[in-house]
């Protein structure tokens, strides 16, 4: 496999907002059809409606509560007027992280159409229902790859981010996951390596149920389960060197691997920032790990391996964790609080 080296000038340059919007609304129509914008646009806010007046009344009775505990004998104007304050908080936070997401959703699909074209790429936006081996894509409903990116050149590779949901306790749940899939060596067999590194909220890979655990090596096994099918053992012994696992351990220890249907998938277990150079930093790098370490099941040379070492950290901050809730309680707090002290002291009032 030729060694990837990605133009990322796209993703750095000055943002043409105009320009921007005016291409997104262009791909939404190709995506949505004519009307897509209007439907999405409501869509949001009947949910916004639907949030926002549902939190109401339970802010209502919640100041209702709380005004009996102290002496009310009911509902007053004064129920009403608490919990319309204390919707006000949820309210704007719901209207800026919908216009956030929508210029980001904008300056994303500029700049990756952009890195696209700068590197002889093609670019999907949206895809429903991909047609893929690895078991990521058998699994949940509403099934989608988000900014698809792949390569027409013979054992090419294709990035993406995917999403998908399931049912948890009666509750849709939303999962995300990033892939980077490239052309398999050949003769490298078919078997699912999953890390006990990667996002604890994720969804791990599933071996095929001709597959079983197969131990490799003591250190290795602390980190990655290794599974095969029972013919495939020695080959991936074989395949699984010294070398070969310090090379998975150092580049894709947060990441499942599945190798299937002649490809290897990589899979971070949630997504990843596309528009970030780190991340194509580290697809070159996956290239090397693919295409020089599996087929030769060697060492990489001196350079390389500097290399890698001095993009530890960077790859690090592109696994890194998203930030902790604790804005998102302090907010919940402080309208909670607000509450509790108007109703107790509007609890007497006519």
């Amino acid at each position: 496999m030729t060694p990837l080296a990605f133009d990322t000038t796209a993703l750095r340059e000055p943002l043409d907002a105009a320009t921007a919007h005016s291409e997104a609304e262009k791909r939404v129509r190709e995506i949505a059809g004519e009307n897509g914008r209007s439907a999405l646009v409501a869509r949001i806010v009947v949910r916004f409606i639907v949030l926002v007046v549902g939190f109401g009344l339970l802010a209502s009775l919640f100041a209702l509560v709380v005004q009996m505990i102290f002496g009310g004998s009911g509902a007053n104007v004064y129920t009403w007027l608490i919990a319309a304050v204390m919707v006000i908080p949820l309210a704007v936070s719901q209207i800026r992280t919908e216009l956030r997401t929508r210029r980001d959703e904008e300056e994303r699909w500029y700049r990756l159409a952009r890195f696209a074209a700068s590197n002889s790429l093609s670019y999907e936006a949206f895809r429903e229902n991909p047609d893929l081996p690895a078991s990521l894509f058998r699994r949940g409903g509403a099934r989608a790859i988000r900014d698809g990116l792949a390569s027409g050149a013979v054992g090419g590779f294709q990035v993406a981010n995917y999403g998908y949901e399931r049912m948890s306790a009666r509750t849709r749940m939303q999962h995300t996951a990033c892939f980077v899939a490239f052309d398999a060596p050949s003769g490298l067999p078919p078997m699912t390596l999953i890390t006990r590194l990667g996002d604890v909220w994720g969804q791990p890979a599933v071996p095929p149920p001709t597959q079983r655990e197969q131990p490799i090596d003591v250190e290795f096994d602390k980190h990655v389960t290794v599974s095969c099918e029972p013919q495939d053992e020695a080959a991936v012994r074989e395949a699984l060197t010294a070398p070969v696992r310090d090379a998975l351990l150092q580049l894709a220890s947060s990441c499942d691997i599945e190798v299937i249907g002649g490809r290897v998938y990589i899979i971070a277990r949630r997504e990843l920032a596309l528009t970030d150079t780190a991340f194509w930093r580290w697809v070159e790098d996956l290239a090397v790990l693919v295409g020089s370490v599996l087929v030769r099941s060697a060492s990489v040379d001196d350079a390389t391996r500097t290399g890698w070492e001095e993009r530890s950290k960077e790859r690090a901050a592109l696994f890194a964790a998203p930030p902790s809730g604790r804005a998102f309680v302090i907010g919940c707090l402080i309208p909670a609080v607000f509450g509790i002290v108007a109703a107790a002291l509007t609890a007497q009032l006519a």
